[in-house]
């Protein structure tokens, strides 16, 4: 069996600076989630941007998004797929307008901060 994730961590608050009418979803803790489809990503996306590596499904020109929206308070994109317990996950943060944590910036091993807490548990 397959497990898929391909979305938008932060607040509610931020979350509600995205573009279109982006299904927000509760997580608890203050953290809310914007599942990225394919119809959300294609309505947010910018055919002519540059893909953003490492990331499989980010859409295009999404992280200028991200990033105004990150004047409102860390936000993260996160990407997630396994089968059988194996593939790849990636995340990134943008905070106060630019990438703050996550791949490939971060600098940590696995996203992770030295005591291995996962690195937006850290910033919120």
């Amino acid at each position: 069996m397959a497990y898929v994730l391909e979305a938008v961590i932060a607040t509610a608050e931020v979350l509600r600076g995205l573009p279109g009418d982006p299904v927000i979803v509760r997580l608890g803790q203050g953290l809310s989630l914007v599942p990225v489809t394919r119809d959300y990503a294609a309505s947010v996306a910018d055919p002519e941007a540059p893909e953003l590596a490492p990331f499989l499904e980010f859409p295009r020109g999404f992280e200028e998004v991200l990033a105004r929206c990150s004047l409102a308070g860390p936000i993260a994109y996160v990407e997630v797929e396994l089968f059988g317990g194996d593939g790849p996950s990636t995340a990134q943060v943008w905070e106060a307008g630019a990438v703050g944590i996550g791949s490939p910036s971060s600098g940590f091993p696995d996203g992770c901060c030295p005591d291995h807490t996962p690195a937006f548990a850290q910033h919120r």
